[in-house]
């Protein structure tokens, strides 16, 4: 036999019931039912005003938001953000700031919650990172046993082209093997380099580095 279960409307008739019937005070409704007395106050008074449809569960949304987007505000970022669509939520502030300095525009947060619920903003590609690595690093005893290896930033040359410095130095005596300029963190550059060293000084045991291009990925050539 299945279980009776009671309605939530139900119990609140059933409370205002026993609540004419003036056999049990408030306290007692409140111990009887689990409700809080002030809950039962305001029942009571709901139901003598507006009848049994006031116990119906109310909207909990506000009713006047002044916070609320005008809609005029709404059309605006909708059609900075038609106009080019890699503008994103930031850029479209500045815009229209900028073209309408008059109007009170809502936050960044909101312009691009506007944007997503009307489908302008597409969801990025979750970027595949290179798992940590757990071993603990091997030993270095010697000179050539462990090499470490990466790019220390990049600046413009006087001629507008972009110099990314690769380093590959010994982690034992911190000599510099190698300190070349190359115009980016690609494969083929540094390949060269790695190739040279190799040839010059031989093999090590290891070469560290970081996650980063190109010593790690997640493309296909690893």
């Amino acid at each position: 036999m299945p279980w009776k279960t009671v309605s939530p409307m139900d119990q609140k008739l059933q409370l205002i019931a026993d609540w004419q019937t003036k056999q049990l005070n408030i306290t007692d409704l409140s111990q009887k039912y689990g409700v809080s007395r002030p809950t039962i106050y305001k029942w009571i008074n709901r139901y003598e005003k507006l009848g049994i449809d006031a116990l119906k569960e109310q909207s909990r949304a506000p009713i006047y938001s002044p916070n609320q987007t005008k809609n005029n505000i709404v059309d605006l970022i909708v059609k900075e953000k038609l106009k080019n669509h890699k503008r994103g939520p930031k850029k479209i502030y500045y815009q229209l700031k900028e073209q309408y300095p008059h109007l009170e525009l809502p936050s960044i947060t909101t312009i691009s919650a506007w944007l997503k619920k009307y489908g302008l903003v597409k969801k990025r590609k979750k970027r595949l990172r290179v798992p940590p690595y757990t071993e603990p690093f091997q030993e270095c005893q010697t000179s050539n046993t462990v090499w470490s290896t990466d790019y220390k930033g990049q600046f413009y040359t006087k001629d507008g082209y972009v110099c990314y410095l690769l380093t590959i130095s010994d982690n034992y005596s911190w000599y510099l093997l190698k300190c070349s300029g190359l115009p980016g963190p690609r494969y083929h550059e540094p390949k060269a380099v790695f190739e040279a060293v190799f040839k010059e000084c031989g093999l090590p045991d290891a070469i560290r580095t970081d996650n980063g291009t190109p010593f790690a990925g997640k493309s296909v050539g690893g």
